[in-house]
């Protein structure tokens, strides 16, 4: 933490479903006295994509929604700037960021539409890659994903997330909405700024909220980790179907070069990313806000 001067920080170890370690360390802001703790509220921004992915994975499992249909099937009325990508696109695409949908789609977020707007206002948007070319990140398919979980649950982004992947889940100081993260005192300030001037800034607020805007804790994040790695379940009550776990956690995508060694079959999967580090997989999701930064990583076995 000095050498890359963090303020403030939470770490949790899950080994064999067993929280093996957890620990603040820090303060939660610069020039005040109060310690990080397990149960400090942290914005985990794009570590969002893989709870937004979790929670699409019990509408799979419901038979509400099927990866590999197209979205239009739920969005109708849904198109892109190319037609045959907006009428091909399915959740796996967009989860998979695969369409070639650019990142600058998230501005659509920062002008105020409302999200019927935002969604129509994607086929709009260029693309700098062929439609299943190649990975080109964007918060714009998730966004979308999450439109049409919207469509098929009757509910908000927001109240589907809470509803299927975070409350069942257990992780109670969670919440998909951006207030939670201010339910209490105990939770961060942003800070930034360059090497020898980290001072306090304004926390980021996410532009598509399934793409970025979980409130979360480290000890809520372990329970979602012993949830992926026990194949869905936690403590006997099952949240997802284990194959579904093995779907999302599955290469949709190669990426190219990732991991510490640059492994050059790096995948996407439904809301993570994977590679190999020393003969061992690893499923990995980080995030990144003005502010603040996250990171997840499990290793399967």
């Amino acid at each position: 933490m000095a050498a890359y001067e963090v303020p403030g920080a939470v770490v949790g170890v899950v080994e064999n479903d067993t929280v093996v370690y957890l620990e603040g360390f820090g303060v939660r802001e610069l020039g005040k006295p109060e310690k990080v703790d397990p149960d400090t509220r942290f914005q985990i921004a794009s570590v969002t994509k893989y709870i937004t992915g979790a929670a699409i994975g019990t509408m799979v499992d419901e038979g509400k929604l099927n990866w590999d249909t197209p979205v239009v099937t739920y969005l109708p009325g849904f198109t892109l700037k190319d037609p045959y990508v907006g009428s091909h696109a399915n959740l796996r695409d967009m989860l998979a960021h695969r369409t070639g949908l650019r990142r600058d789609g998230e501005l659509l977020g920062r002008v105020g539409y409302s999200n019927e707007e935002i969604l129509h206002r994607m086929r709009f948007l260029e693309s700098d890659a062929g439609f299943r070319e190649r990975y080109l990140y964007s918060n714009a398919g998730y966004f979308i994903a999450g439109e049409a979980g919207v469509a098929m649950d009757n509910q908000s982004w927001e109240e589907l997330t809470d509803a299927r992947s975070i409350g069942p889940v257990g992780m109670t100081r969670s919440g998909s909405h951006p207030e939670t993260l201010y339910l209490d005192d105990n939770h961060v300030a942003g800070h930034g700024g360059t090497a020898g001037d980290v001072q306090v800034i304004p926390l980021e607020e996410a532009s598509l909220p399934a793409a970025g805007q979980v409130v979360s804790t480290g000890k809520d994040m372990t329970r979602f980790v012993r949830m992926m790695l026990n194949e869905g379940s936690i403590e006997g009550e099952e949240v997802l179907k284990p194959e579904t776990v093995k779907e999302i956690h599955a290469a949709s995508l190669v990426a190219g070069p990732g991991g510490p060694l640059r492994d050059p079959n790096a995948a996407v999967g439904l809301g993570c990313d994977s590679y190999y580090f020393l003969g061992e997989r690893v499923i990995e999701k980080n995030g990144a806000l003005d502010g603040v930064r996250s990171i997840v990583i499990l290793i399967p076995g």
